[in-house]
């Protein structure tokens, strides 16, 4: 399977045009899906919508096909009450009937351990049935965050997993771990490798890994620590780069 999806932390507050480069290269590579993660208040706040800057930068999105708009809530790896979660997920829903259109969500901090299967079960099947309510709705789009690789019964919960979220000198440990991965969950696997350098090939060479492994996504940014603050240096060269290889795939 190609190496197709760029999953965005899209949490840089959206003041005027601070979402502008997603759009511009959604618009300029129709081969890439993109998954928007979008994260107001840790989750998406009290109120029953974001606020004004949240809501213009959202309609500016939505508009574009190739971009999937992902609420992020988190389970504090299982301990979060699952009602809170729930709720969360039930507010993200609620902005569709404001036609803020939300494609799905993103579940943060996601256990790791067999024994979550039941708790993370139970939080899948509310997203699905929320999400399917309505006959017109779309289906909705599951991402669970551990942040490592996981067991195959937690992975099938989801439409994908993010199997990696740590530096890039931890991918490079870890790269004979990801090419060993079975096949039923690197379909499904994310990757998001943050402390990369832009003079060192890092970008060539962890997409060249992603792709042989069979990741089916990726996000590279030199941010040290993560944190997603702001658009990464190479954003620009990163999504050309994988809009290349994987055109070449299609081909």
């Amino acid at each position: 399977m190609a190496l197709q999806h760029i999953i965005v932390p899209l949490y840089i507050y959206p003041e005027e045009e601070a979402w502008a480069p997603l759009a511009a290269a959604a618009r300029r590579h129709a081969n890439i899906n993109f998954l928007a993660i979008i994260n107001p208040n840790n989750g998406p706040g009290a109120g029953p919508l974001p606020d004004a800057s949240y809501r213009a930068s959202l309609r500016r999105l939505q508009s574009i096909s190739n971009i999937q708009l992902l609420g992020y809530v988190h389970c504090t790896y299982g301990r979060r009450p699952r009602e809170d979660v729930c709720r969360d997920v039930d507010r993200y829903y609620g902005w569709n009937a404001q036609r803020l259109r939300v494609d799905g969500i993103f579940v943060d901090e996601v256990p790791s351990a067999a024994d979550a299967v039941p708790y993370m079960a139970d939080l899948a099947t509310h997203v699905r049935s929320v999400w399917t309510r309505h006959s017109s709705a779309a289906p909705s789009v599951l991402v669970f965050n551990p942040g490592v690789v996981v067991d195959a019964d937690l992975v099938v919960l989801a439409d994908y997993v993010v199997a990696f979220e740590q530096a890039h000198e931890q991918w490079r440990v870890l790269r004979a771990e990801h090419e060993a991965l079975r096949l039923e969950v690197c379909n499904k696997a994310l990757a998001i490798v943050h402390t990369t350098s832009s003079e060192d090939g890092s970008i060539e060479e962890v997409l060249q890994d992603a792709k042989g492994a069979g990741f089916a996504g990726l996000y590279i940014t030199d941010q040290h620590g993560g944190g997603f603050t702001r658009w990464p240096a190479q954003w620009d060269n990163f999504v050309q780069l994988l809009s290349y290889s994987t055109a070449r795939e299609e081909t």
